[in-house]
């Protein structure tokens, strides 16, 4: 286990290139943890979307630019390019998507979730990027831990094994 934890909070990313460096983001309910890794570099980095898109012209005011999943991804891949990795070597992980709360809209369901995990899928489809394994959905929480000394992430639930994706 790496020896130095960054905890990747509500619409926030961060890049590392040091191999102690675990990146977590915890408690992913409806938000989707995206870790993107480039193996060659050995660079990686961690975005916490909270929501799919900005809308009517909404800043994301978070600092870092990861609250908006169409924001996010392209920032997390660029901040990645800047540490030298290359989009076609870039590795897609995602966990989240939880759907907690029904919330009727209009008559309809208003899955926040599931809006998220097509969001992060379009923006990674956009920007070049594969994704390469996923743990998303259902109607529990989950955890993501991203060790940035060899791109392994794992996904942990309340209630459920861990998984390596």
């Amino acid at each position: 286990m790496s020896d130095r934890i960054i905890a990747i909070g509500l619409g926030e990313l961060n890049v590392s290139g040091d191999p102690e460096t675990t990146l977590v983001a915890y408690g992913l309910g409806s938000c989707v943890g995206v870790a993107i890794y480039d193996p060659q570099v050995r660079t990686g980095g961690m975005a916490h979307v909270v929501l799919p898109e900005r809308v009517g012209g909404s800043q994301d005011d978070s600092g870092v630019g990861a609250r908006y999943a169409d924001m996010a991804i392209d920032r997390l891949a660029t901040e990645l390019e800047r540490a030298g990795g290359t989009r076609p070597r870039m590795v897609v992980k995602i966990a989240g998507g939880a759907q907690l709360l029904s919330l009727p809209l209009n008559g309809h369901r208003w899955d926040i979730g599931e809006r998220n995990i097509v969001a992060v899928k379009r923006a990674l489809s956009r920007n070049g990027l594969i994704l390469a394994a996923y743990e998303v959905g259902g109607s529990y929480g989950r955890t993501m831990r991203f060790q940035v000394r060899d791109g392994r992430v794992t996904v942990s639930t309340v209630g459920h094994s861990e998984m390596i994706l």
